[in-house]
């Protein structure tokens, strides 16, 4: 359609069309084919359009903004209700260009016929109606969809988006109190969704329950219907509020919305939301120079979006410690009697996408030059994050998460024709949810993991992946903290080679299952200075590998026999002369031997 219009304005008295295309771009390099600036046929050099010069968007928003009362354009002006109506009876949803003028002309609030601004000074008695207008563009967003200010900020850019960002915070500050939605007045009545939209979902909570008691008072009769409104009104309050406020599924949104209420000066918390938030695209800004060709210049876009998202793989872990334990009961935060939500738990996505100013468009990230596992950990800590948002077991009389939940949140085996090699025709193929992974260690540092049976454990660990075993064995252990459980150190045991028997000396077992094995084992003892424990980490971290399997990940497995072993004896330290440390394991000479494995020396 561009190349249409420029051609068919090329032929008549259009210049100033012709100009407009060739600025912006798509034509070509704006030069004229010969055939189309030396027509053949004559044609007559008449105007086939009624506006004095090319409709553009820009140049009238602008105009708006600086209020230039000479600058008229039709095309943008004649936006009201009309336009609506149109589009309601065709079942259409206005374009995007529509319902950006209607809020700018609100917003400024502009006679049509005159240009002039209603409110023209900032005195006494224009602060009424500019509260009044900043309702009433609230209204109107509501009216054309706009229920969730991130669109705003997302699909406009900065300078157009500010202005309603900024009558969304006056709103928020000085809202219209709930009223009776048969006693509504005008402007001045806000439904829940408006209320939502500026970010006071306690008012939308009391407009909801106004709302459901006029509907009582209208609809039934009796006790019993009101507590059946009443139960109804309750489920629906903390679904609407939680699907709204928590878009993204972080739980970023909803810490934040709740210490606004308290400290509403302080917008510290919604800039480690920001910094934190990984579903969303990062912002791209790469800057172009005149001699960049288009080839090159996509590949400039991919080194800064390479960057961008090696540092969103690692925000799972600081999003896990700022969004510790906030996560509401199913009963609500005033009767915290369940730790069980009545949902499965939503892992927000890890965007590894660009989004390009001016016009906001995704850019995909290009993963081929990539390794194949760049995301496999950081979708496990993005589970471990999701998880500590529950509250402990046994904290402020919350209870423990049962099987049920846990094993209604595994998700479903991928679907495979032929079983994969190591399994049975019977069995499931595995898991590949890295995420849920992440969630069972995280279950277990909350001590909920305990309610799985072992038969439960032996599914996870031969139907899983690594990064699944990898949370089970942690989890488990971190469950099982300090107890020297025998089942869970049998468990753990079987995913350390040197604690086999030298018949299974040939079971291959992953690197990171070992690892984790070893780690689960310090965690399981802690405290305890068992000496057959401590005695065997003590030589696992001066062993040498025997084979190139194990010599995989050897540093890790080192560091995490040496962690392990603090972990065991924690607490057990001093001299044990003077009556302090551990008597029984003094002749093991631990100060000495780990001193030799710092600096070097013969061994023993």
């Amino acid at each position: 359609l561009h190349t249409l219009c420029h051609k068919v304005f090329s032929t008549g008295c259009m210049e100033d069309f012709v100009d407009h295309y060739n600025r912006d771009g798509v034509v070509g390099t704006g030069v004229l084919d010969s055939s189309i600036a030396t027509p053949i046929v004559v044609v007559p050099r008449i105007r086939i359009s009624s506006y004095d010069r090319p409709p553009n968007l820009f140049a009238w928003v602008d105009a708006t903004v600086r209020g230039d009362e000479d600058f008229k354009y039709p095309p943008y002006s004649r936006i009201d209700d009309s336009t609506d109506r149109f589009f309601s009876s065709v079942a259409l949803t206005p374009p995007a260009s529509c319902t950006l003028c209607r809020l700018l002309s609100i917003l400024y609030a502009r006679d049509t016929a005159t240009g002039r601004e209603k409110t023209k000074e900032y005195v006494v008695g224009a602060s009424l109606d500019r509260q009044t207008i900043d309702r009433k563009l609230v209204l109107t967003m509501i009216s054309q969809g706009i229920s969730d200010p991130l669109v705003l900020r997302n699909e406009l850019p900065t300078g157009v988006a500010l202005p309603f960002m900024e009558a969304l915070r006056r709103c928020r500050t000085n809202p219209p109190p709930p009223c009776d939605c048969s006693k509504k007045n005008g402007d001045v009545y806000f439904s829940s969704n408006a209320y939502e939209l500026i970010g006071r979902s306690d008012l939308a909570r009391m407009q909801l329950q106004r709302d459901a008691a006029s509907n009582v008072k209208r609809n039934s009769s009796g006790k019993k219907g009101v507590e059946e409104m009443a139960v109804g009104l309750a489920r629906t309050t903390r679904t609407q509020t939680g699907a709204t406020f928590d878009p993204d599924h972080d739980g970023l949104s909803t810490l934040a919305l709740s210490t606004s209420m308290l400290y509403p000066h302080d917008t510290r918390i919604h800039e480690v939301g920001r910094l934190l938030r990984s579903s969303r695209p990062s912002y791209l800004r790469v800057p172009r120079a005149v001699e960049v060709s288009d080839h090159d210049y996509e590949r400039l876009k991919q080194e800064k979006l390479r960057l961008l998202c090696r540092r969103k793989l690692a925000l799972p872990v600081g999003r896990g410690m700022a969004t510790f334990c906030t996560m509401e009961s199913s009963a609500g935060p005033m009767q915290r009697t369940s730790a069980v939500p009545a949902e499965p738990i939503q892992v927000p996505k890890l965007a590894m996408a660009g989004r390009v100013p001016p016009t906001n468009a995704t850019l995909a990230f290009d993963v081929s030059e990539c390794p194949s596992d760049m995301t496999v950990w950081p979708d496990f800590h993005n589970g471990v994050a999701a998880g500590l948002r529950l509250p402990k077991a046994g904290d402020m009389g919350s209870g423990q998460i049962t099987r049920t939940w846990i094993v209604y949140n595994r998700p479903p085996p991928s679907a495979s024709p032929t079983p994969p090699p190591g399994t049975h025709g019977n069995n499931h193929p595995p898991v590949k949810d890295h995420s849920h992974a992440g969630l069972l260690f995280a279950l277990g540092l909350q001590g909920h993991l305990s309610s799985l049976s072992m038969t439960d454990v032996y599914d996870y660990l031969t139907q899983g992946t690594v990064t699944t075993s990898v949370g089970v064995l942690l989890g488990m252990s971190a469950c099982k903290k300090g107890t020297c459980d025998q089942s869970v150190s049998k468990m753990l045991c079987l995913h350390i080679p040197s604690l086999l028997p030298p018949s299974f000396a040939t079971m291959e077992v992953a690197p990171p299952a070992r690892t984790a094995a070893v780690s689960g084992i310090g965690l399981l003892y802690m405290g305890s200075g068992h000496r057959l424990m401590t005695e065997f980490l003590l030589g696992e971290i001066g062993r040498r590998p025997r084979s190139d399997g194990i010599a995989i990940g050897r540093e890790s497995y080192a560091l995490s026999c040496g962690l392990a072993l603090g972990l065991v004896n924690l607490s057990k330290g001093g001299d044990s002369e003077s009556g302090g440390g551990n008597v029984g394991l003094s002749d093991l000479r631990l100060e000495e031997r780990l001193h030799r494995y710092v600096v070097g020396g013969p061994e023993d």
